[in-house]
């Protein structure tokens, strides 16, 4: 079973803010920006501000924006994206979490756990929401202006738990300087409409990074194979605690463009991080073994 098809791959970025909350491009700046680095579609994700999409055959504009609740006697934080909102859920920031994520699903939106690290997001807390679909595994502007930027561990021990959902790498881009194209996702769709980007994520068909690339990931006989673009390590982390198998690394100096892992009994499900040369990671999904 191969997990990419020969749809179109489309690059893009699912959060990022403007002048119309806390960023320092205009959204006509913003779109001109992405459009220049080769991306393919952006959602601008403003603090509960909404915009409005547009779809053209170049370019997708996805309707989005952060709604937020931050507990400062608890010491965590909330922020939901709504990716794919027919309109505004709240201006408010006292709004709980759950009923955040039912509004956008109310909307017609995708939710999206954003930045759990930073938030200081306890892993019950997480469990406790139900109806959002996909969590942020990078966070460009939380990695180079806070140093809580990777959420490896976060996720995965979610996971464990039994909720494995996409996961995103996004810039959170304002414009400051380091976060503007740090993180983002490859996705393959023929439908590239809104629509069609926020089924492609939900279905999995994408995959997040940094800088290097996964060209194709097959499970076949008990064993995954990944073919990437050139990477010093690999790490096929799983639910089980142990496997001897998991970590491939490089001679110094020299890189791989592929390498297998032999799933074991105990994996529930496997997940592929790809270090390149310059240290910068590619992350698959979440892949589940045939039994």
């Amino acid at each position: 079973m191969k997990l990419f098809t020969s749809a179109k791959w489309h690059r893009g970025n699912l959060h990022t803010h403007t002048t119309v909350s806390d960023g320092r491009k205009t959204p006509k700046e913003a779109i001109a920006a992405y459009r220049a680095a080769g991306y393919d579609f952006l959602a601008i994700t403003d603090h509960r501000i909404c915009g409005a999409g547009q779809e053209s055959e170049d370019f997708v504009l996805i309707p989005g924006a952060e709604y937020d609740f931050n507990d400062f006697d608890r010491r965590e934080a909330f922020h939901i994206l709504g990716l794919g909102i027919r309109d505004n859920v709240t201006t408010r920031n006292d709004i709980p979490p759950q009923e955040l994520i039912d509004g956008i699903r109310a909307a017609g939106g995708l939710a999206v756990l954003a930045h759990p690290g930073w938030s200081l997001l306890a892993h019950e807390s997480a469990m406790k929401l139900t109806g959002y679909e996909a969590t942020e595994i990078f966070n460009g502007v939380s990695e180079f202006y806070t140093g809580r930027g990777y959420y490896g561990d976060y996720v995965d021990t979610v996971a464990s738990k039994h909720r494995t959902l996409p996961l995103l790498a996004t810039d959170d881009c304002h414009f400051y300087d380091l976060d503007f194209a740090s993180g983002w996702i490859m996705l393959q769709t023929d439908d590239f409409t809104v629509k069609g980007i926020l089924d492609a994520i939900r279905a999995g068909h994408f995959y997040a990074t940094q800088g290097p690339e996964i060209h194709q990931i097959e499970m076949a006989d008990g064993v995954i194979t990944v073919e990437t673009s050139p990477l010093k390590e690999i790490y096929f982390l799983s639910d089980n605690f142990f496997d001897s198998h998991r970590v491939i690394r490089a001679k110094e100096g020299e890189t791989f463009t592929a390498a297998s892992y032999p799933i074991h009994p105990l994996d529930n499900w496997v997940r592929i991080e790809g270090v390149g040369l310059d240290g910068k990671r590619c992350f698959s999904g979440y892949i589940i073994p045939e039994k």
